[in-house]
């Protein structure tokens, strides 16, 4: 029994490695991940290999770098072209919002390469629970769920760079100078390194969204005494008849699930509500800053006709990256909580179709546990609400400040002329 115990951890261990495989390899080479990182790299036999001296060398120096370019290129850049600079007359909003937006930028990526990029818990937090959630209550078909995951990762991932590599062509064949040469590498880096961030988070809360499926499939099961899948709905649908007697296997499995689905509530609370949390609420902020000196360059320049449809290409495409990653974020946390308003509605109809009082009981606490999650679980830091309702903030805060901002500088002309 412990043998094969130990097989199955085993064999849900490796399927996890290789889940999330894309997103720590890629996240260790952006400097967003510690390295070597257990179990993805075994520890001690790196440790004593000249090759694991000669990446973490690398890695320090690759980050060492990025901070150094990020720091000083700013700085560099307004000393060395201050007369272009003066020559033109930029808008006080957008000087202000682009100083706020560069602190932020700089403040994020000096945290996350000097700190965070060393921090081996939260990993652990995560890998740990979603392991023992496995081992417990891993289906035989996990494996294709997983693996259609891992598919969708690699196809946001693929069409990340398409974009990224998109606006790099206009960035650089518009200027062949040192300078713009050296605004590419930053903006080059600091998306390498937001593309691996997300992806992180996207692998995590997708798996999370998997497991959380297959618990509500059961419930249906216990409910209803058969299951079919819906490939319309990419989810499962039950084939309505009079609810089944539940027997006490039946209540200690839906207990054995409350439990299991608490140690999945832990990671998303863990993972909105902790340090990655903060990270996000800073990325946030920063895009939601760039996105409004971006709309306005747009507006301000083609009014101007200063700009060259590259140019406009450039920003459009660059700007779509950022609200899309944006989108991602707030479409992770909504399959998450679509899932558990879909087991609230099936504990509600367990609790009112059975007589037991231990099933009451049990519905009881269940119930309240997903109440508590929904209500506060998809909250980045306990400040910004990161489901859905965040596109539609975005939107209508984009829209408020453009307004206005747009009205003062269509206004100071003729004011100036009077």
């Amino acid at each position: 029994m412990h043998r094969l115990r130990t097989e199955k951890c085993a064999y849900f261990r490796n399927l996890l490695v290789d889940t999330c495989r894309l997103a720590i390899r890629l996240s260790q080479w952006c400097c967003t991940a510690p390295y070597p990182l257990d179990p993805y790299q075994r520890i001690k036999p790196y440790r004593q290999s000249k090759s694991f001296q000669t990446i973490n060398i690398l890695r320090r120096f690759l980050a060492a770098l990025v901070f150094g370019i990020t720091l000083s290129v700013p700085f560099l850049l307004y000393f060395l072209k201050a007369d272009r600079v003066n020559a033109f007359k930029i808008p006080l909003s957008i000087r202000l919002m682009f100083y706020l937006q560069a602190l932020l930028q700089m403040g994020t990526l000096s945290y996350v390469l000097l700190v965070y990029q060393f921090r081996t818990s939260f990993h652990r937090f995560y890998f740990d629970r979603l392991v023992c959630v496995l081992e417990h209550f891993g289906r035989r078909d996990i494996d294709k769920s997983l693996s259609a995951l891992q598919t969708n990762m690699c196809r946001l991932l693929i069409a990340s760079l398409v974009f990224v590599i998109l606006v790099f062509s206009a960035l650089v064949v518009r200027d062949h100078s040192w300078s713009n040469l050296l605004k590419v590498g930053i903006y080059l880096a600091t998306q390498l390194m937001a593309t691996s961030f997300t992806l992180q988070y996207l692998t995590v809360f997708g798996i999370v969204a998997v497991l959380l499926r297959q618990m509500n499939d059961t419930l249906e099961l216990i409910l209803y005494g058969t299951v079919a899948y819906d490939e319309g709905t990419n989810g499962s649908h039950s084939r309505l008849r009079k609810p089944v007697r539940f027997t006490r296997d039946d209540e200690q499995t839906i207990e054995k699930i409350r439990l299991l689905q608490l140690k999945l509530v832990q990671i998303v609370f863990h993972t909105n509500g902790g340090e990655y949390g903060l990270l996000l609420i800073v990325v946030l902020l920063t895009t939601f800053i760039f996105l409004n000196t971006e709309l306005l360059q747009l507006y301000q320049g083609i009014k101007a006709s200063a700009f060259t449809f590259d140019v406009i290409g450039a920003k459009l495409t660059n700007s779509a990256l950022k609200f899309g990653m944006m989108v991602v974020y707030a479409i992770a946390n909504r399959t998450i909580q679509t899932q558990n308003l879909r087991g609230l509605k099936l504990l509600f109809q367990l609790h009112s179709s059975s007589s037991s009082s231990r099933c009451h009981e049990i519905t009881n606490r269940f119930i309240t546990q997903t109440t508590l999650f929904l209500a506060n679980g998809h909250e980045a830091y306990s400040m910004i609400s990161i489901d859905m309702t965040l596109i539609l903030s975005i939107v209508a805060g984009l829209t408020n400040i453009l307004v206005v901002l747009v009205q003062f500088s269509d206004g100071k002309p003729s004011c100036n002329q009077l």
